[in-house]
């Protein structure tokens, strides 16, 4: 068994009983001197009784003159009786009130709306006030406390330090109970009564001194333009000490957002401060408590020079702009007015983090003087934060560089990962990688991104431009893209022909990242978002410096004159207005270019038709997969001109056929790899279109 600190327990004994001698001493001035006592009707509460130290005043019958005397009497001897301030509350609550800078005044109702809230006694006695108007509130607490009632009304106004602060909430108006008309910050009341805090541990509470980043300028080189104007702006507000300073970041959960407000506040060369998302006792904090540690962390910043408040998850905080789906009040006044005003009023230069900014009012987005959206790290970004963070972890460059093809890792998950990876796998590389890539697809998988890997499939035939059957030189294209890597590109023809493919011989001739893209990548069921999406995929590979390819483009740039919904064509102009504005190599691979839109077509600078294989292409590639499977080719010219002889393979039947032959026991022969290409062949032929009705004979 723990035992207590006698000297502990002693100074807990004492700081309680002066806080009873308070309360009692207040509520009797409450009872008396206010006239509560004419509510009394012969009535008492236990703890009131309990309150004032008349445990036995119920039990005998006094008429209200007696009641009056027997109260007055009591009050006389209690306020004679002197209670020297000691004890943890408060040392605590002065404290608090010199970091934030409170008068005397202020600090006596700040500790009397403390008690009030944690003494029951002292409700009951507030109670029997009934409903108080401003006024009325203000004499009462001028009588309790003995200020007078100018410096009262200037405590618990709006523009007093108290309700500023967010130490004080004026919950009510004209016309509610005392309890109604104050009220504190969540937690604020216990935590001043808690021996083992100090002011120091109530203000942790609610904001905190963050951590050294982990990252540093050049992770978030991509940005460097931004990362340069607002680390300038933010110098001179911080010198000039400007008011109303505010920086909005934006953008998808884990592209660095809170990491990158720790480096501008590096840079700047100032202490940066976090609004907590949960109470000293870990209680989450609600959107409404998160505000009010937001003002009181301005109040108390504003005396320390050169600091920056970072408030994270704020699209949990501002109301939702028109949505029937969110619901948040504000009380006390807090309205669109309360937080523009919180907006344009603050000493401190805050930056403001979310994930999504599409339910923000723009009333609020346009107060801030700038607005940053963050997206993905390109891939080289991603390479260098995987090996920073995987430093000490046995894995290979071709896993980094494999991993950071998916554009959704960043530091946290990779943080993460490696945590589970260094205590769940043996020191063998190929255990530690397929740890983090188990840990990685599942987190990545339930943040609804797919898994990306721009090697694409496996390769099972050898690749060679010379057996693409091409309407155009591909390999006087491919020199003249390598002198000048720009340019839009449709490539077309029947399925299997080699176009996806092309593309990511082109990215690796340029020895440039991939970004493929396919329909079921950017379609999304809700109005507007395949638009976002387009618009993303264009910004990811300009970041990242990439060949873009997207693939089955006809899922977008279908003729805008058979379309029957209004989205169908803004998803085409969308896509034609970003095809236009990108200056990288853009491919696009379909197989019904019929049916693309006109305007479309025109803006490709090249369409290349790829087509089935001739006869001589099917040979080659023939012997070609043969060699490459370790098998011996057959001097024959019957099975040669049997291969040329099918006019309809492509590159892809052959990745078919030896895929196939994966499957089975028996493996792949010449014979065999042979058969299987007729069978495609013959499906191919049967599966052509046939006419439905009746033909008339001729």
């Amino acid at each position: 068994m723990r035992k207590t600190d006698p000297k502990k327990a002693k100074a807990v004994v004492v700081a309680r009983d002066y806080v009873e001698k308070v309360a009692r001493l207040w509520a009797l001035r409450i009872l008396v001197d206010a006239g509560a006592w004419r509510k009394l009707d012969g009535i008492f509460e236990d703890d009131l009784l309990m309150c004032i130290g008349m445990p036995d005043l119920f039990e005998t019958n006094r008429n209200s003159q007696e009641l009056l005397k027997v109260l007055k009497d009591r009050k006389f001897k209690i306020e004679a009786m002197t209670a020297k301030p000691t004890g943890c509350f408060h040392r605590n609550i002065n404290r608090l009130a010199g970091l934030v800078g409170l008068s005397e005044t202020e600090t006596q109702v700040l500790a009397f709306t403390a008690i009030l809230t944690r003494n029951s006694g002292l409700s009951d006695a507030g109670s029997k006030l009934g409903s108080l108007s401003i006024d009325r509130l203000v004499n009462v607490l001028a009588i309790v406390l003995r200020y007078p009632r100018g410096e009262i009304r200037n405590a618990i106004s709006v523009r007093g330090m108290l309700v500023r602060s967010g130490l004080l909430r004026r919950e009510a108006g004209n016309g509610a109970p005392l309890s109604a008309h104050l009220a504190m910050m969540s937690g604020l009341a216990d935590g001043l009564f808690d021996q083992s805090l100090n002011a120091a541990d109530l203000l942790r509470a609610y904001f905190l001194e963050v951590e050294s980043p982990e990252l540093g300028p050049k992770d978030f080189s991509y940005i460097r333009k931004d990362l340069d104007l607002l680390s300038r702006y933010l110098k001179v507000a911080s010198k000039e000490k400007r008011v109303g300073v505010n920086i909005l970041m934006h953008g998808a959960p884990g592209t660095g957002k809170s990491q990158l407000a720790k480096v501008i506040g590096k840079k700047v060369g100032t202490k940066v401060f976090e609004i907590n998302m949960t109470s000293y006792e870990g209680d989450s904090l609600a959107p409404r408590s998160r505000f009010d540690a937001y003002q009181l962390a301005q109040q108390v910043l504003a005396r320390r020079p050169n600091s920056l408040l970072m408030f994270d998850e704020v699209e949990d905080v501002f109301p939702a702009y028109r949505s029937p789906f969110r619901s948040f009040e504000m009380s006390s006044g807090n309205s669109k007015a309360w937080i523009n005003r919180q907006l344009e009023n603050n000493q401190v230069p805050a930056i403001w983090i979310s994930n999504s900014i599409s339910e923000m009012d723009p009333a609020y987005i346009r107060r801030f003087d700038y607005v940053l959206e963050l997206g993905y790290p390109p891939r080289e970004i991603r390479k260098s934060i995987l090996k920073n963070h995987l430093k000490t972890i046995p894995v290979s460059d071709d896993w980094v560089a494999r991993a950071s093809s998916n554009p959704g890792i960043a530091p946290g998950i990779i943080t993460r990962a490696a945590k589970v990876a260094c205590a769940a796998s043996n020191d063998a590389p190929g255990a530690v990688e397929q740890t983090l890539d188990r840990v990685l697809t599942n987190t990545l998988s339930a943040m609804g991104m797919k898994i990306e890997d721009s090697s694409g499939t496996l390769d099972t035939t050898p690749y060679r431009l010379d057996i693409l059957n091409a309407d155009l030189d591909v390999s006087a294209m491919l020199a003249a893209l390598k002198r000048h890597p720009h340019g839009r590109l449709c490539l077309y023809g029947p399925p299997g022909t080699g176009k996806t493919a092309f593309g990511r011989h082109v990215a690796e001739q340029l020895d440039m990242p991939l970004v493929v893209k396919r329909a079921s990548d950017l379609l999304d069921k809700y109005i507007g978002a395949t638009e976002q999406k387009i618009a993303a995929m264009f910004n990811q590979a300009r970041n990242e410096r990439a060949v873009l390819m997207l693939d089955e483009a006809d899922s977008f740039l279908r003729d805008r004159g058979s379309a029957m919904r209004s989205w169908e064509v803004t998803q085409v102009n969308e896509l034609l207005t970003q095809m236009e504005r990108f200056e990288g190599l853009f491919l696009c691979s379909t197989n019904l270019m019929d049916a693309l839109d006109p305007a479309s077509i025109r803006r490709f600078d090249f369409k290349v038709k790829l087509d089935y294989l001739e006869g001589k292409q099917a040979w080659v590639l023939f012997k070609e997969v043969l060699k490459d499977q370790g098998l011996p080719v057959p001097d024959s010219q019957f099975i040669s001109a049997q291969v040329s002889r099918l006019d309809n393979l492509t590159p892809g039947d052959f990745a078919t056929v030896v895929r196939q032959s994966r499957l089975i026991a028996e493996g792949l022969t010449a014979d065999g790899l042979y058969q299987g290409l007729l069978k495609e062949s013959r499906f191919k032929a049967d599966a052509r279109p046939r006419q439905i009705g009746f033909t008339a004979q001729i």
